[in-house]
């Protein structure tokens, strides 16, 4: 063996830890400027209902519940699995909003080496800070699942860049197959990662075809690539179809978002046009990165695809809630780096944009994190004084009183409460919703809760008749405004019902 030979190991490990000493000022950054934007949050049950749930679903999976099954939702088996492993290790809803900051800090780190790669190191530092920067201000300052699933599309993204050039030599590498399986696994935590995991397949595709790579090859790479990619879903579906569950899981996964009622046309595109609108801070700088030289174009289409695939993940689901803007900021932001580097942005303009993005969002509004941590101890204080151990239907409200409380759950799998009061959700799973209301108050809830201001458009008539009347017969025990991220509902506790 050659002295030079002999040497490679050791070269390697001199090069790892050069790699490390270089981004590792750049790496406790993101981390540090993460857990800012963040720990506001960090200990507040009712920053968002979605996240209560699943903290609640992962609790109730340890005591034998099953999703779908005993407790119905739509978002993806993913999702849940890491409610479960998070939960495991502490079932509070810290420890969920702490994994959060791992992932989302990860995310960055990956935007920032992604973007570096591309259009050179200068701009990596806002590429990743930037991301940061937006999540809270569109709902992402907690732990929606798109906090999560970000890291696996940021992932297979990053493989997928750094095997471009074996990819247009025909060569096709484990590292492609595993960005293939973490982008499945991306859609296991929402459908909506669909497009973006289909956009990175089809360009790896494309690569190999432009190599020269003959057609049965191509054909076996693709059915190779695809299989990686279904194989996540496929596993789950698998594990429910071996318990006699399957009609469950398509229910959730396919069915109800098929089912589930939308705004008229006219409505969804407004609604749209303002989604989209209101996502400009972020598209706008990415566009200013995107289209920085002519001799980028690769980079460019690269990234303008993905941003495309991104958008058609929002337009298949077409609620427009805040959150969902969040998949678009992973291209968004490697593109912003490009900005930087372009010097389209200067680096002064970037740190005013970025204490601008913080200073008009919920970030660092640490006194209404506090007002909404008050708030629900209160509700749940005036619960344990009058009633320890209620019978709790939580019609609307917080869903956090659920784990909060030494509390009986209702005997439905309808327990996340807009799936009983909205009007769009109204049998849109395998439960009719009206039989489980009805199931429900035979239950004979002591202790209810739900809004008092809840906008008639949005309420479900039937439901909310029922629970109307059946709360006539309690007693109001207090109204409290609580304040999630982005508004403030009044909640209405009744108690000494059924007695």
């Amino acid at each position: 063996m050659s002295s030079r030979t002999a040497s490679l190991p050791v070269l390697a490990v001199r090069r790892s830890a050069n790699w490390a000493n270089s981004k590792l000022p750049l790496v406790a950054w993101l981390f540090a400027f993460s857990l800012l934007t963040r720990i506001g949050a960090l200990g507040d049950q009712s920053y968002s209902n979605d996240e209560a749930f699943y903290v609640l679903v992962g609790q109730l999976a340890h005591q034998g519940t099953i999703p779908y099954v005993d407790i119905w939702d739509r978002k993806g088996p993913g999702l849940f699995l890491l409610t479960f492993l998070v939960t495991a290790l502490s079932p509070t809803m810290v420890s969920f909003r702490l994994a959060a900051w791992l992932c989302a800090s990860a995310t960055a780190v990956l935007i920032s080496s992604a973007s570096s790669k591309l259009f050179g190191r200068t701009g990596a530092w806002f590429a990743g800070t930037f991301y940061l920067a937006l999540l809270p201000l569109y709902g992402g300052g907690g732990g929606q699942s798109p906090v999560f699933y970000n890291l696996l599309i940021a992932l297979a993204g990053w493989l997928v860049l750094h095997e471009r050039q074996q990819l247009q030599a025909g060569r096709v590498g484990w590292q492609i197959y595993a960005a293939m399986f973490c982008a499945g696994m991306a859609i296991t935590f929402k459908q909506c990662a669909a497009p973006e995991s289909a956009f990175l397949g089809c360009y790896c595709l494309w690569q190999l075809r432009r190599s020269g790579t003959e057609l049965p090859k191509l054909i076996r790479a693709g059915f190779g690539l695809a299989f990686c990619g279904a194989a996540p879903m496929m596993i789950f579906a698998l594990s429910y179809a071996s318990q006699g569950h399957f009609a469950f899981f398509w229910s959730a996964i396919v069915d109800a978002n098929l089912k589930r009622t939308y705004n008229p046309p006219l409505a969804m595109l407004t609604q749209g046009g303002l989604f989209f609108l209101s996502c400009s801070p972020a598209l706008i700088v990415a566009a200013a990165g995107l289209f920085r030289r002519q001799e980028h174009d690769w980079q460019t289409r690269f990234l303008g695809g993905w941003l495309l695939a991104a958008c058609c993940g929002i337009a298949i689901m077409p609620n427009f809630f805040e959150h969902y803007a969040l998949p678009l900021f992973v291209p968004a932001s490697i593109a912003a780096g490009g900005a930087i580097s372009g010097g389209r942005i200067r680096p002064m303009t970037a740190m005013l944009l970025l204490v601008g993005l913080l200073a008009i969002g919920p970030a660092l509004r640490f006194d209404l994190r506090a007002q909404s941590r008050v708030a629900t101890q209160r509700i749940v204080t005036t619960i344990q004084s009058r009633d320890p151990h209620p019978r709790l239907l939580i019609f609307g409200g917080p869903v956090a009183l659920y784990s909060m409380l030494d509390a009986k759950l209702p005997p439905s799998p309808l327990r996340f409460p807009m799936h009983l009061f909205h009007r769009y959700e109204n049998n849109s799973g395998p439960f009719n919703t009206k039989a489980e209301v009805q199931r429900i108050l035979a239950w004979k809830p002591t202790v209810v809760t739900l809004y008092s201001d809840m906008p008639s458009a949005s309420q479900n008539p039937a439901t909310t008749a029922m629970i109307r009347g059946y709360v006539a017969h309690c007693e109001l025990w207090l109204r409290q405004p609580v304040r999630q991220v982005f508004a403030t509902d009044e909640i209405s506790v009744y108690g000494n019902c059924a007695k």
